[in-house]
């Protein structure tokens, strides 16, 4: 285990938040752990399954939507299941109710806001990832503890520095979408992507039907392509959107990138059973005549999941041409899903901003993203003003 792991160990054990701090993910070769332990844990990860669901927000979630939003009246389309306040930040749960479907979407705000007020709808990245909210029992002191060692989890998550807090801080709530594939709930089913794009076109359609204007949006990789799926090129280009980290060449060039470039080591890994790729905890439902029920929780490996849940949909971003007056899209110039774009492109559109960074921009320019984030909440909220 490196220094880094026990470091983030200590650090969540000292703040007593070590649920909050379940383990995402798990990524061969980033633990330089030797080779029995190694052995051990792929076993462990191969053979785990539970009858429960795992992390919080996808148990909360199961609750609510086996009881409160079951039996909520007919004709009520957002149901709250739960809400909690850490760091002056206050996140609830709903589910919006279209038809027999329920969408969770988790709308974080300063605590006090409107809940009426204004949305910015947020798409997160994944397959595998979670929605935008405020940590249950967070504290100033956990992430302080956290410091070098979370540096990653930090920047997103703790309030008084999150990129988001400059969207809450001029009144806006974060409405961010639990879609088919994030860590809530998969049904590990082929082209489920289709699933994402019914709950993203649901949640935009709704906060828009409400406020009676398009809300603006965030999205972040994977989330870019969910939102062009569920929107179309023209209805997404004339919103407000911060697209960050968007695979410019498109979903396919990306999953081939990954599988030519990976597979001789897939292959070594495999022949010698042991750990490969990146794998995540996905809470999996399965259908039960006209119903869907939870069946399980598990870890499951990126490299076989995700071109399973993409199928052959491609949705580039490349020719997508924002006419928002605050949109921005955001890329790297180290990310390898971003580098064929960028060498093939002589002259770059003004909206888009290239920092010098891989996917996830936060390691390499966090200030550079905070500014950026500063900047399309003041264009948002001179807009409404």
């Amino acid at each position: 285990m490196t220094l880094r792991s026990k470091a983030l160990i200590a650090a969540f054990l000292a703040a007593g938040m070590l649920a909050v701090a379940a383990l995402w993910f798990i990524k061969s070769g980033s633990t330089g752990m030797d080779a029995a332990t190694r052995e051990k844990l792929f076993a462990e990860i191969k053979n785990s399954r539970s009858e429960e669901p795992k992390l919080r927000l996808p148990r909360d979630w199961h609750a609510c939507a086996e009881g409160v939003a079951r039996l909520a009246d007919e004709g009520t389309q957002r149901i709250e299941c739960d809400t909690w306040t850490a760091q002056g930040v206050t996140s609830t749960l709903v589910a919006l109710k279209v038809a027999d479907a329920l969408v969770p979407v988790v709308e974080t705000r300063l605590e006090g806001t409107d809940d009426e007020g204004r949305i910015v709808v947020d798409v997160v990245g994944g397959p595998g990832g979670g929605p935008f909210q405020v940590d249950r029992g967070a504290t100033d002191e956990f992430y302080d503890r956290l410091g070098e060692a979370g540096r990653g989890m930090v920047f997103w998550r703790d309030m008084r520095v999150s990129p988001y807090r400059y969207l809450m801080d001029r009144g806006f709530t974060i409405a961010s979408v639990g879609y088919w594939g994030t860590n809530i709930r998969t049904l590990q089913a082929p082209n489920e992507i289709e699933l994402a794009f019914e709950d993203v076109g649901t949640t935009v359609d709704f906060y828009r039907d409400r406020a009676g204007a398009e809300p603006a949006l965030v999205t972040t990789s994977l989330g870019n392509h969910l939102a062009l799926g569920a929107l179309g090129r023209e209805r997404l280009e004339r919103m407000d959107v911060l697209a960050v980290v968007p695979v410019m060449d498109g979903l396919q060039h990306h999953l081939r990138r990954v599988r030519l470039g990976s597979a001789r080591e897939r292959a070594k890994a495999e022949a010698d059973d042991e750990l490969f790729g990146e794998w995540m905890v996905f809470n999996i439902y399965r259908r039960s005549g006209d119903t869907i029920i939870f069946d399980q929780s598990r870890y499951l490996p990126l490299h076989d999941y995700s071109p399973r849940y993409v199928g052959k949909h491609d949705l580039a971003w490349k020719d997508i041409m924002p006419k928002g007056k605050c949109s921005r899209i955001l890329l790297g110039t180290i990310d390898p899903r971003t580098r064929d774009y960028l060498k093939d492109k002589k002259d770059l559109p003004s909206f888009v901003i290239v920092l010098p960074a891989d996917h996830d921009l936060a390691l390499e320019a966090p200030e550079d993203v905070r500014g950026l984030f500063f900047d399309y909440a003041d264009c948002l909220a001179r807009q409404v003003s």
